[in-house]
């Protein structure tokens, strides 16, 4: 897009005097206020978002910095933090994907191949382990099978703005289309027209979770901030932002974790073959280095060190890492989830990886709590995997919680049971509190649990008794 000083510098006059769009007078006195360092937007005004993003347009022309700052904060303001609902009310954007039915069969993520594959994986499941699904996904359990495998394929179809790789560029997959036979809702933000440039400056400031949610209000925005978090998390200096996967070889994994979205450099580990460096924490990982480095320890040493490997182990991964001082744990943990080779802590690291386990068997290994948080960060790059027994480890709560955060989005059992179970026997088996997070979260199914004999606390979820 061009600017005035473009203008003045490229553009014949006569008399001093240069072309230019017309912009309202009131829209300059805006700019000029914002150009003020001090300036502070008033709380009782509060413009449409399109006025944001149109005086956006303008200050981008008009080559003002400081207003352009001023904008793009009150932008973020009103859209970090929220879901995609929210962020189709605030944007006036009627949604467009289709109906549940029609976005299963357009939409991109879940295309036909992956929808057959999808409906082939559920057929071999038993309607009980179907149910089991649903209800860990808080949906109605009735119907057939093939009315419970329809229910499950159209929950991951609507879930796929959401499970797609935040990396992913904008040309990978086109977003969802629209039956033709349909009538697109209007989308007023898009009236008047804004520039590319004008709708990412607008996001400029805009987090990457929130940009993730944009993916889910309309084609249109699941299009723009494709563009934008590509550009944010793949984008080297100096060089053009990626439009194919094996374009990518940056990756900036600090900004995936700060947005809760770890899993992401597991995923990245499988679907980049030209990835060739993570970025983060002041950090650089050689992902090419991870992958031949010998990283397999056991759990040796004090635990409670926060720490995932240890002894050589540890010094093989830190020669993969380039930056002052020691390492983070978050960006050590996503190394291995993303380029670690073979078994790792006793974790089938790389096969987890490349999806190929269906049931994970870790029950009493003595793994710590850095170890749960590498099982954490791989689990969202698994399709197949649907039982994990996790019980009788060194796990901490916080690190409890990240596994049954991610196990609930994955509808996957954490403590071993199975959905055809309605009473589960804990009695005397020497329980932590962490072991009682994990279990909680397969409750869904439990209706009689045997608790005693544990060291859990007193706190027993209402949906079963505590014997």
């Amino acid at each position: 897009m061009g600017t005035l000083r473009d203008l003045m510098d490229l553009a014949t006059s006569e008399d001093g005097i240069y072309p230019m769009p017309t912009i309202m007078a009131s829209t300059l006195q805006m700019v000029c206020k914002l150009n003020a360092p001090d300036y502070t937007w008033p709380s009782s005004d509060e413009p449409l978002l399109y006025q944001l993003i149109q005086l956006i347009e303008d200050t981008l022309f008009l080559d003002a910095p400081i207003a352009l700052k001023h904008i793009q904060r009150v932008i973020a303001s009103r859209l970090n933090s929220k879901r995609a609902p929210e962020l189709g009310a605030l944007l006036s954007a009627g949604g467009d994907f289709g109906s549940a039915e029609e976005h299963a069969s357009h939409a991109a993520p879940v295309d036909g191949q992956r929808a057959d594959e999808l409906r082939k994986r559920y057929s071999r499941m038993r309607v009980e382990e179907l149910r089991c699904k649903l209800r860990k996904l808080g949906l109605t359990t009735d119907g057939t099978k093939p009315v419970l495998i329809g229910r499950l394929i159209e929950m991951a179809d609507a879930a796929a703005s959401d499970a797609e790789p935040a990396f992913v560029p904008e040309d990978v997959d086109e977003a969802p289309q629209q039956p033709a036979s349909s009538t697109l809702p209007p989308e007023p933000l898009q009236q008047p027209s804004f520039s590319a440039d004008a709708m990412e400056a607008a996001l400029d400031l805009v987090d990457v979770a929130t940009l993730a949610e944009l993916k889910g209000v309309t084609r249109s925005w699941w299009a723009l901030a494709q563009r934008v978090l590509c550009s944010r998390l793949c984008r080297r200096d100096g060089q053009p932002v990626p439009t194919r996967l094996d374009e990518i070889t940056d990756l900036d994994v600090e900004q995936l974790i700060e947005a809760g979205r770890p899993g992401d450099a597991a995923v990245a580990g499988r679907m980049l073959p030209g990835l060739a460096r993570l970025h983060g924490y002041g950090h650089v990982v050689d992902v090419a280095a991870v992958r031949a480095a010998d990283l397999q320890c056991e759990m040796v040493g004090d635990w409670r060190r926060p720490s995932l490997l240890h002894g050589a182990a540890k010094d093989a991964l830190n020669s993969c890492i380039t930056g002052e001082g020691e390492p983070p744990l978050r960006l050590t943990i996503a190394a291995v989830a993303c380029a670690g080779s073979g078994v790792i802590c006793g974790i089938p690291v790389q096969q987890l990886r490349e999806d190929s386990v269906e049931v994970l068997n870790l029950f009493d290994r003595g793994l710590h709590a850095p170890a749960a948080m590498l099982v954490a960060y791989l689990i969202p790059a698994t399709s197949v995997l649907k039982n994990c027994k996790l019980l009788k480890n060194r796990f901490d709560v916080e690190s409890a919680k990240k596994l049954t955060k991610m196990g609930m989005e994955k509808s996957i059992m954490l403590s071993g049971l199975t959905c055809d179970r309605t009473a589960a026997n804990f009695m005397n088996e020497g329980l932590q509190p962490a072991d009682a997070i994990l279990i909680a979260s397969d409750l869904q199914v439990v209706t009689t649990l045997y608790l005693s004999g544990n060291n859990i606390g007193t706190r027993v979820p209402s949906r079963s008794r505590r014997r």
